[in-house]
């Protein structure tokens, strides 16, 4: 379907997600010189848990991408969202609020195998399809000083990363102006 056509059919390539790690990714798996637009989705994320953790991140990752579709409203872009989540003893385990839950999950999975579950949905012209994959990952046993360490390095990274964004948004707002 769309890979045999080369992308022809394509005006543009769209990654329904702002994870700087998915964009990377996105990069070095479109062929070369192909150029992707990001924007970012706003569902919710609060679909019931109460389910299988890959069914789980195939239907938020679907939501996330028809909800950027139905904000774009072009069939003709490729249209690409993802979610991940972690599962500890067949429960999934929320993303962390604060540096303390942070902590908490990093101390749960410390010395002990983990699944990680991405799901994907692709958009085109009016039809989608989706798929998961799942690894198994093995942490090493971390100390209370390495997990204090990691969770204030990502908490930089974090609020680095949003002063970017606002930098970046603020410039655009003033060159938009002028």
């Amino acid at each position: 379907m769309l890979l045999r056509e080369g992308f022809t059919s394509v005006s543009a390539v769209v990654l329904a997600s702002g994870s700087p790690r998915r964009k990377e990714l996105l990069g070095l798996v479109l062929p070369e010189g192909t150029r992707f637009q990001i924007q970012t989705s706003d569902f919710a994320e609060d679909l019931p848990m109460d389910t299988d953790a890959a069914d789980y991140a195939l239907r938020t990752a679907t939501a996330k991408g028809a909800a950027v579709v139905a904000a774009r409203n072009n069939p003709d872009e490729l249209v690409i969202s993802a979610d991940t989540v972690v599962v500890r003893k067949d429960k999934i385990m929320e993303k962390p609020t604060d540096a303390a839950h942070a902590k908490d999950m990093l101390t749960e999975l410390s010395g002990k195998t983990h699944k990680v579950i991405t799901g994907v949905a692709l958009f085109h012209k009016g039809r989608s399809c989706g798929f998961h994959a799942c690894t198994s990952v093995t942490f090493s046993k971390l100390s209370d000083a390495a997990i204090d360490d990691y969770v204030a390095a990502v908490g930089i990274m974090k609020r680095k990363a949003e002063e970017e964004g606002g930098k970046k948004k603020r410039a655009k707002k003033s060159s938009s102006k002028e």
